[in-house]
């Protein structure tokens, strides 16, 4: 159950407190409140649209398709966010919950699957009957990243392929995480979602075909794969964030998906490192290309636990001098590795002590891993916090790690990564709420309560 709305908590305390401007603390009781919810809720709707499915033991899955059918009875016609989470064994879903959720589909507003078995994905989202369209969905997140190398297969047919035209219905979608996303399935028609705002895809697309059937995408999550180049087409020029995941197996081809690309208007990149780890150095090879086409515009540059020597990733910082928060984490090595596969030493240092690197860099945050030069860091670290006057400690000034230590500071009172991705257009409405709610903190802040 997300926050409740301010308007329905008033309700439901309202209930309980008949007079609330005679005290100003209330003696509440517990089953008060309980009482006034059970009779505020049957009276909202909106609030039984929260579905939440996971595994249960085979005794009580009669029970979880009894509670899934009283939601769906009291939600009315609501519209109904959906989680599906049946990991870690993959436990199938019922027919019949996998019927009553198609059965109104028509009501979906959000669909997350956390975890859930390929045949039941493929179920769930095969082609809808006709009059049945998807024209409230906003929201679709895929498989884990467990099940990435997974396929659809049955026992009738050799192969089938993710049943993607069922979103064509969808024309509110602007958020699709689809990791299991295949090309084939444009055949001879060309296809385009243009709502959709926020991607999360595997590459397994020939060049050419890209993101175009995405005309409108601001957020990118992509997974490189071995033999695929130009993921995304210069016709993205909304793209805003772009997020390269790579593994062992994919390091050498980080940068293919963005061969020959640029993008005007990127603020946020992000390269993470996923999987098991590799034994190579990553190479920024076209990367860097792209930074510097568009380096006016990046202001947030993340490299997580990605093995890159310290010359590469300085070469792709130099160019960036709009950036505003950086954060390098350090991988744990293998035996194998050197720490010349580490980002940070003592030339990041050096570079960040000079005015015409990152000049207007606001934070800073890094991990890394312990090294005979673990105290040279923490001084060199010392030297730029106070070069750069960077005052502020975000969650925490230090913390131990098995194998490593960790620093974030900052000099803005507004931390980046504070707000969620989705983020992108800011509610007015939500912040005037949210500032009277400042307000009123601060006023009860001030007052004694006297025993």
């Amino acid at each position: 159950m997300p926050e409740v709305p301010w308007d329905v908590l008033g309700e439901i305390f309202g209930h309980v407190v008949s007079d609330l401007n005679s005290v100003p603390y209330a003696l509440l009781k517990t089953a008060s409140v309980c009482s006034s919810w059970r009779s505020v809720a049957f009276t909202h709707p909106h609030l039984w649209g929260y579905i939440h499915l996971y595994a249960r033991h085979d005794r009580r899955v009669q029970y979880q398709e009894h509670l899934l059918d009283l939601y769906i009875q009291r939600s009315k016609e609501c519209g109904i966010s959906i989680t599906l989470d049946f990991g870690p064994f993959f436990q199938r879903l019922s027919p019949a919950i996998s019927t009553q959720l198609r059965s109104q589909a028509n009501r979906w507003a959000e669909v997350f699957i956390l975890c859930l078995h390929p045949s039941d994905i493929y179920d769930l989202l095969s082609p809808l009957p006709n009059g049945v369209s998807l024209e409230r969905l906003n929201t679709l997140t895929g498989v884990s990243l467990n099940m990435v190398d997974f396929q659809f297969f049955n026992r009738q047919k050799s192969r089938e392929l993710f049943p993607m035209d069922i979103l064509l219905s969808a024309s509110r979608l602007r958020t699709l995480h689809a990791e299991v996303f295949e090309p084939d399935l444009y055949d001879d028609t060309p296809k385009s979602w243009d709502s959709a705002r926020a991607l999360c895809l595997v590459v397994k697309m020939p060049p050419g075909v890209g993101l175009l059937p995405f005309p409108q995408v601001q957020r990118v999550v992509i997974f490189p794969r071995n033999g695929y180049r130009t993921l995304i087409s210069d016709q993205t020029s909304n793209l805003i964030s772009l997020t390269l995941c790579v593994s062992g197996y994919s390091s050498h081809v980080i940068t293919d998906a963005v061969y020959g690309l640029t993008l005007p208007l990127l603020r946020h990149l992000f390269i993470v490192y996923i999987g098991i780890r590799g034994r190579y150095v990553v190479k920024p090879g076209p990367l860097l290309h792209l930074i510097r086409r568009s380096s006016k515009s990046i202001e947030t540059f993340v490299l997580d636990k990605v093995p890159m020597m310290a010359q590469h990733l300085l070469g792709l910082l130099r160019p960036l001098h709009n950036l505003r928060s950086l954060t390098i984490h350090e991988i744990n090595p293998l035996s194998s590795t050197t720490r010349d596969g580490f980002p940070i030493n003592r030339r990041l240092f050096q570079e960040l002590l000079y005015d015409s690197f990152l000049p207007n860099l606001t934070s800073i945050d890094l991990d890394w891993h312990e090294s005979e030069n673990a105290g040279m860091y923490e001084s060199l670290l010392t030297q730029v916090v106070q070069f750069r006057e960077l005052q502020k400690i975000r969650q925490y000034s230090r913390v131990d790690h098995i194998e490593g230590e960790r620093y974030s500071f900052e000099n803005d009172f507004i931390p980046c990564f504070e707000t969620a991705p989705m983020d992108l257009e800011e509610d007015e409405s939500e912040y005037d709420e949210m500032k009277e709610i400042a307000e009123l903190a601060a006023e009860l802040s001030e007052e004694v309560i006297e025993f």
